[in-house]
């Protein structure tokens, strides 16, 4: 991952927006200790658009980062898992294998000097990201599937559920009954999009550049 803005670490700048850092990525299968890991002009990229050094400065932070996934021998053919949260670090659960990362560095990246080396070593894990605490509006629910269990060689495997609560849901009688929406997210931490205290009566909108508009 390599970076312009020094506000943050470069992973922490890989998102969906028009503002987005670049980032290359390579597989690798059976990597040690001690091994390289090469990632030159042929890695695949994203977003593409950047790939010009024209358009960079010379100096620029840049970070690595190996996200593991696990292999799941399943009946029919083997199934590969990453870990949740590649980013930011890994959510807590069965299939957490730790991620690590290098310090960002700086490194000269100038097209008119042509090619040139540089080495990062991996030498820091991310840290499990703690469970969200359930509020007065969000519950959260984590059960073990057996049907996972069985396919993940023996494996315990569960599944979870971020719910949010209607208005006096701890008040109503047991008897009350409400209508249920279900979406199926990739993982998420949390509910997002949802706040429990109200905002700003003084709030201005924000610009999307993605958007050109402003939101609210």
């Amino acid at each position: 991952m390599i970076s312009t803005n020094p506000s943050a670490e470069p992973r922490e700048q890989i998102t969906d927006d028009p503002k987005t850092q670049q980032v290359f990525g390579i597989d690798v299968e059976g990597l040690g200790p001690g091994q390289d890991a090469v990632i030159d002009a042929t890695a695949p990229r994203l977003p593409a658009r950047q790939h010009s050094g024209r358009s960079r400065p010379a100096s620029t932070a840049w970070q690595a980062l190996l996200h593991k996934y696990e292999t799941f021998h399943r009946a029919r053919r083997p199934h590969r898992e990453a870990a949740d949260g590649p980013w930011r670090g890994a959510a807590g659960g069965t299939r957490h294998r730790a991620t690590s990362t290098a310090r960002p560095a700086e490194v000269e990246i100038d097209p008119k000097k042509g090619g040139g080396r540089s080495a990062v070593a991996l030498d820091k894990v991310i840290p499990p990201i703690p469970d969200p605490p359930t509020t007065r509006y969000i519950k959260h629910e984590k059960i073990q599937s057996e049907a996972a269990h069985e396919v993940s060689g023996g494996r315990p495997m569960f599944l979870g559920a971020h719910i949010l609560l209607p208005e006096g849901f701890r008040r109503a009688p047991r008897r009350a009954r409400y209508p249920l929406v279900i979406f199926h997210g990739h993982h998420p931490q949390t509910f997002s999009g949802f706040r429990e205290e109200p905002p700003d009566p003084d709030l201005k909108p924000d610009y999307s550049e993605r958007f050109q508009s402003q939101r609210i």
